[in-house]
Formats: structure tokens, C-alpha cells, sequence
């Protein structure tokens, strides 16, 4: 996909809105750097990933097209509010890592999230101007992923909420969180080829990846404050053949077994990135639904759907928790012997 034929999403639309009511023709200044950053990278970036990892599913621009979609669905504006939770500033600095941030994956998937740099430096210049731009953005991709210089998982820690860029401020968690929970959420058929799933041209190791973006549709669903996942499996019975068929089990298990890891990761995900974003508030649950088509018909497995909520109801006083049992140093025994032994040394 190149510049002509990309057609501009409702957050590209709505940040150039912003930024020109905000601050007139240095907005629309401000706007053209993300407008020639995207060609760089529809050019001569994204559409050349699969030449260096093939077996992947899609990172490229159709992939990029489909986080920033998903990012306008978390942040759009509600009837009541009719304003959005992101200043100007920051909407323009989301995109802009947005359409960055698998762009490492042309060195190499391994690392990628921190191999931004050689893309970042191609499509722009070299000058000093645009050493804080690279900077911010550097750090924000690269917490959409992977771990910490020191081993964390905890990548959106690292980050302020206390940045400028433009002399503007810009909370850089923020924006880091709704990339990162954007980018989780973007799966489905536009990352893969039935083709190539159906003629098992994937290898094993990755063919689970494919299976699952083929199976997986997700719904931010704001009206009723959740993330609703649904999985449509198709499955082949009574001798036929072919990669959806039941005689290939294995295929069907690693599915079944990688769609229960995932789940749990998404509403992590989704309870992680909330835990550190104001715009996510709103979004307290994740639901799940799975439907196997047999030869076409659907098979009652009478599943209810799973419900993952971030609603604690107050125990049973007979049966609550206690600090010890998480910090056993807060025991009443352990705070009562340190205080006797306190005692014994006057």
C-alpha cells in the first residue's frame, strides 16, 4: 500500500481537526509531520516486513490502519462529554507512535519494539529540531512490548506523565498505555490468509498465530463498558481432509490452548494499560464467546459466555483475606515478637 491509496481513518481526521483549532497553522504544520512520517513508512518501511519475516501475521500498513481505528474507538467521545480525553498534543504524538511502532520488525522480530531507530531516522531528518520528537516516541514504542532494561514486564512504569514536546505537555503513559492496548486488541482475519492457513503453508510454531487471527473478532464495546471477544472456529468432520480437519487434532488443540492463554492476556492487558490510563477508565470487563462450526452447522457446546470483571465484592467477613497473608512480615505474631524483643533490649 502506498500514500494514494491509503484513505485517512477518524482519528487522522479528528487530530488534524484538533490541532488546527488548537493552534491554528502551526497545528496543520504540526499535522504535515505526521503526514510525511506515514509516507516514509508506507513506502519504503511497512509494506517490506513479510521480506524479512514471512511467517508473521500482518504488521504492515493494513495492520497499522486497523490500531489506529481501534485506538479512535477507545478514546471517541461519548454523547455527553463530546470532547475527547486526549489533549491535541497527545492525539497527534499517539499516531505518530502508532504508525511507528512495528516498524522495528524490518531488522528482525526479535526486539523489535527497540529497533525503531534506522526507520525513525529514514523518514525524517537528522536535525536537532526533531531529537525530542525521536526521543519521546522511542520510549513510547518501545513500552508497547517486551521487557525493561532491567527485566521488568512492567514497561509503562519507566514512563512520565510530566513531558513536552512542541512546548505543549504530553503525558507519555498515556499515550504508551493506548497504544500498547490498541496494538493487543488488533487481531483478526486482516492479519492472515485463509489460503494459506487452509493449504497449511505456516509452520507449526506459527500456524497458531494465523489459526487464531482467522477465529478472533474483537468489539470495543464503550456503550457497555467492556472489550467483547468472540471466536468462530470452523472444523471439518467425517472424513474430510484438509488443515480444518478434525484429523488434524493437533492443529485444533494448539487453538483451543493458545485462545485460553490469549484471553487472559487481553483483559490483563486491558487491566494493566487501565491501571495507568485515565482514557481506559471506562472499560471494567472483558467477555469472551466460542462457537465451533461443524461442516458448516453449529455445534451447542453450551458454553455460557466467560465474563472477566474488574468488580470485587467485599468478603465474607468469616472468610477475608488478611495483609499477612500476601506480606507474612505483617503477621500479628511477627509485629508482636519484633515489639517483645524491642522490650528485652531496655
Amino acid at each position: 500500500m502506498d500514500e494514494e491509496m491509503w484513505e485517512e481513518v477518524a482519528i487522522e481526521k479528528e487530530t488534524k481537526r484538533v490541532l488546527t483549532e488548537e493552534f491554528g497553522d502551526r497545528g496543520r504544520e504540526i499535522f504535515n509531520r505526521y503526514e510525511e512520517a506515514r509516507t516514509g513508512l508506507l513506502i519504503d518501511v511497512l509494506p517490506w516486513i513479510p521480506a524479512i519475516e514471512p511467517e508473521l501475521t500482518d504488521h504492515g500498513p493494513d495492520h497499522v490502519k486497523q490500531v489506529l481505528e481501534y485506538s479512535y474507538k477507545l478514546i471517541r467521545p461519548n454523547h455527553n462529554t463530546k470532547s475527547y480525553p486526549l489533549r491535541p498534543i497527545e492525539m497527534f504524538f499517539l499516531i505518530l507512535c502508532i504508525v511507528f511502532h512495528d516498524a522495528g520488525n524490518i531488522e528482525g522480530r526479535q526486539n523489535h519494539q527497540h529497533n525503531v531507530a534506522n526507520a525513525y531516522d529514514h523518514v525524517r531528518s537528522r536535525a536537532s529540531s526533531e531529537l525530542r520528537e525521536k526521543t519521546l516516541l522511542l520510549k513510547v514504542v518501545g513500552a508497547h512490548s517486551g521487557k525493561t532494561a532491567t527485566g521488568s514486564i512492567d514497561t509503562l512504569a519507566e514512563l512520565e506523565n510530566g513531558e513536552h514536546l512542541f512546548s505543549e505537555s504530553l503525558r507519555l503513559r498515556e499515550v504508551a498505555a493506548l497504544l500498547r492496548f490498541s496494538d493487543e486488541l488488533s487481531e483478526g482475519r486482516l492479519r492472515t490468509s485463509r489460503y494459506m492457513i487452509d493449504a497449511g503453508k505456516f509452520q507449526r510454531g506459527n500456524q497458531v498465530y494465523h489459526d487464531y487471527a482467522d477465529a478472533v473478532s474483537m468489539h470495543i464495546d464503550g456503550g457497555n463498558n467492556r472489550i467483547a471477544i468472540s471466536f468462530d472456529i470452523a472444523v471439518e468432520v467425517g472424513g474430510r481432509r484438509g488443515n480444518r480437519s478434525i484429523e488434524n487434532e493437533g492443529s485444533f488443540r494448539d487453538l483451543l490452548d493458545f485462545i485460553q492463554l490469549r484471553v487472559m492476556k487481553v483483559n490483563a492487558e486491558r487491566r494493566y494499560a487501565r491501571y495507568y490510563c485515565q482514557s481506559l477508565e471506562p472499560f471494567k470487563e472483558t467477555s469472551v464467546t466460542l462457537t465451533l462450526h461443524v461442516n458448516g452447522e453449529i455445534l451447542d457446546l453450551g458454553l455460557r459466555p466467560a465474563v472477566f470483571t474488574d468488580l470485587e465484592v467485599p468478603p465474607d467477613p468469616e472468610k477475608a483475606k488478611r495483609i499477612c497473608d500476601q506480606y507474612p512480615e505483617y503477621s500479628t505474631q511477627s509485629i508482636l515478637d519484633c515489639l517483645l524483643e524491642a522490650n528485652r533490649r531496655r
